[in-house]
């Protein structure tokens, strides 16, 4: 674990954006082919990595930019990718629930009832948007995040040191049971330990992987191949 915060904060955004590019790769790989009989872990894996995607969004769009957009110039450019994102990834949940309305979050309004037969060509349509704007993203936020652009651009350590624990803090806020376990089903041992630097060993190696018990059906689409 990276104990400058400058590299920390780039390191745990860099894992976070890693499991959302294997998650879009994985998804592109198995549309085409899944069995029908699998439609449905398939379909929940594609709702869990959408929650996981929006989750991070909001994040980001609450918490990081207002806090660095008066100094680095290209979150700039990065917000109005977001907005895209939003859109793309409004079209493809509803998409998703189309083909499996008890997937609908429960606070929420549940769409028409309805049960769409899977057309991969239809899905892959849906979900292109997103990998279009998700993939490039990531690797210009990457950059943009660098601690050679933070400092570069005059961020404050006390700045980066308060959005890493602003970002801790809303994680244990928030509901995570499913985002936290996409995240783990797309990391190795190593990127697990690196990520939960300061959690103790014991929670991280076996109280939250008790996460990916849950919904355990959908994980055996995901990957921590990079």
């Amino acid at each position: 674990m990276e104990t400058d915060p400058y590299a920390r904060l780039h390191q745990m955004l860099g894992l976070t954006h890693e499991v959302l590019r294997r998650g879009c790769r994985q998804i592109e790989l198995h549309a085409a082919t899944v069995a029908e009989p699998d439609v449905p872990a398939f379909v929940g894996y594609c709702v869990a990595f959408a929650r996981n995607l929006a989750e991070h969004h909001d994040l980001e769009e609450q918490v990081l930019f207002p806090a660095l957009k008066d100094k680095v110039t290209g979150l700039a450019t990065r917000h109005d990718e977001h907005e895209k994102l939003a859109e793309a990834l409004k079209s493809f949940t509803t998409h998703l629930y189309s083909l499996d309305a008890t997937l609908y979050p429960t606070d929420a309004p549940a769409p028409a009832p309805s049960k769409l037969a899977f057309s991969s060509s239809a899905f892959l349509a849906a979900f292109s948007p997103i990998r279009d704007v998700v993939v490039p993203h990531m690797t210009s936020e990457d950059g943009d995040m660098s601690p050679a652009t933070l400092r570069g651009n005059g961020v404050e350590e006390e700045t980066v040191r308060s959005l890493i624990r602003e970002m801790g803090a809303r994680g244990k806020a928030t509901d995570r049971s499913m985002g936290l376990a996409f995240m783990l089903v797309h990391w190795t041992g190593d990127e697990r330990a690196v990520f939960f630097g300061n959690v103790p060993w014991f929670v991280r190696d076996y109280v939250f992987p008790t996460f990916t018990l849950w919904n355990s059906a959908y994980w055996k689409y995901a990957s921590t191949e990079k």
